[in-house]
């Protein structure tokens, strides 16, 4: 066999760059992003039909305390607050649970009306909330989703306070999962708003 010294040249030279932009591929290649989570609470979408019967309830946008008005999820263990990086609520929690309350408020068929209060502007009723912490708080093997919140309902022409509500529940998840910690999140706020509107109706004619 005769060796081509010149062949075998041109054939090195061809094939060292790229060999090289191979493996320079390879080390310097980006991982693949992961993929981003949005995660929100469940409320009826089914609104009774009152025939315009009942109070008119506004509902104004929630405040959030500072380290829970971030819109990714957080998450608790021990004296320590972290952020899930890729699992993110919907919308930030102050505008997440003042919707989900209007919807909430509106499948009890307790009233005649109720809507956000830049919408509603002849309402009898309005009402404000207050997010303390909005959380998953995580405690050995277990999950628990924990939401408190000051709610307050008052007399729109007179500005008195007709209701009081506040609470700080912690309820433990089926299941190690963020979709877990909304669906239980989801429940302790119904049970609150249920009761805040069984309230309202007590203390109004």
């Amino acid at each position: 066999m005769t060796f081509d010294r010149l062949s075998f040249f041109k054939r090195s030279a061809l094939g060292l760059p790229l060999l090289l932009g191979v493996l320079l591929q390879g080390c310097f290649s980006t991982p693949a992003a992961k993929p981003e989570r949005f995660y929100f609470l469940s409320a009826p979408a089914v609104v009774p039909d009152r025939g315009g019967q009942g109070l008119r309830v506004a509902v104004d946008d929630f405040t959030t305390a500072p380290g829970y008005d971030s819109q990714r999820l957080a998450y608790r263990r021990g004296n320590e607050v972290r952020y899930y990086g890729y699992r993110q609520w919907l919308a930030s929690p102050s505008s997440l649970l003042t919707e989900t309350t209007i919807r909430m408020m509106r499948a009890s068929g307790r009233f005649a009306i109720v809507d956000h209060a830049r919408r509603l502007r002849d309402a009898e009723v309005e009402i404000d909330g207050h997010v303390v912490a909005m959380e998953e708080v995580d405690s050995g093997d277990r999950w628990h989703a924990h939401l408190a919140m000051t709610l307050s309902a008052r007399a729109e022409r007179s500005g008195k306070t007709l209701v009081s509500h506040a609470f700080d529940e912690t309820r433990p998840c089926a299941r190690r999962d963020p979709s877990d910690v909304a669906r239980v999140m989801s429940k302790i706020l119904a049970d609150r708003i249920d009761k805040l509107g069984q309230a309202i109706l007590k203390t109004t004619p």
